[in-house]
């Protein structure tokens, strides 16, 4: 039985939280991707006395986050590189996480979002037929 999960479709709209300039984007959601990534540009990092830091780009609105880590993935046909791993608060649907994101090119995808399994995961249950569902609020 499941309990408390929110159901959602294979592409939902997705609420990102950022001091005076949320947005709200429509996102890929990606059982199989273990990490949730977003589109960034104009990565700049810099230190601070204590943090490591970026500022970054997405959707014309400008995110400075503390870089909690860089990962390395590989992508296809590609050799490993590295993605910086920020903190995000996201709402979609009823679900409102501090997830963390990997910053990546999302240039050639047609969704700036990807949702992965670390916002996903004990969350919601995702049925692939349908998009655009979580406003319904069916929790199961």
């Amino acid at each position: 039985r499941m309990l408390d999960k929110q159901l959602i479709g294979s592409i939902e709209n997705v609420h990102i939280y950022n001091n005076v300039s949320d947005l709200t984007v429509p996102a890929r959601i990606d059982t199989g991707a273990t990490t949730t990534s977003i589109h960034a540009e104009n990565i700049n990092c810099y230190d601070t006395n204590q943090d490591y830091r970026v500022r970054f780009t997405f959707c014309k609105v400008e995110f400075d986050r503390l870089v909690h880590k860089t990962i390395k993935i590989k992508q296809q046909g590609s050799e490993f590189i590295e993605r910086l791993v920020v903190e995000m608060d996201m709402e979609l649907g009823s679900v409102r996480e501090l997830v963390l994101v990997t910053l990546a090119d999302r240039r050639g995808y047609e969704y700036e979002v990807l949702i992965g399994r670390n916002f996903l995961a004990g969350n919601a249950v995702v049925d692939c037929q349908q998009e655009f569902i979580a406003n319904q609020n069916i929790i199961l």
